[in-house]
């Protein structure tokens, strides 16, 4: 795809809620010259969460930011099939098929997303690498 953000100075992302539709937007910003002109990036990922209550639907990730390792708490009764976990740039660098606990260790300070796959559904949690 076409990245306009290549040669960007200042640059920064978040992620929020800007259509308050209930799921996360990713926003990148980036000057490109010196006389601030601004380039911006609004995607909304509208598919990467389906659950099927989310009241229901609560993961917790300890410890939040990690060094080693990040464990990855689902409701009783819930099974973990598989935890994806991608960059600010949306490139996936982690994937693992199943498990509670995931190594997050040979992975760069930053913050991701980790995408984490149930049989009740699909959770999103934001995870920072320090």
């Amino acid at each position: 795809t076409d990245m306009p953000f290549i040669g960007m100075n200042n640059s920064a992302l978040a992620f929020a809620d800007i259509d308050n539709d209930n799921d996360m937007d990713l926003i990148i910003t980036g000057q490109n010259s010196p006389l601030g002109t601004l380039t911006k990036l609004y995607i909304n990922q509208t598919n990467m969460l389906s659950v099927a209550d989310p009241k229901t639907q609560i993961v917790n990730v300890y410890p939040n930011p990690a060094q080693h390792t990040i464990n990855i708490q689902v409701p009783d009764g819930t099974m973990v099939g598989k935890i994806e976990v991608y960059d600010s740039r949306g490139k996936l660098v982690v994937q693992q098929q199943s498990g509670q606990t995931l190594s997050v260790e040979k992975l760069p300070t930053a913050l991701y997303m980790a995408v984490i796959y149930t049989d009740k559904g699909i959770l999103r949690q934001k995870i920072a690498k320090y």
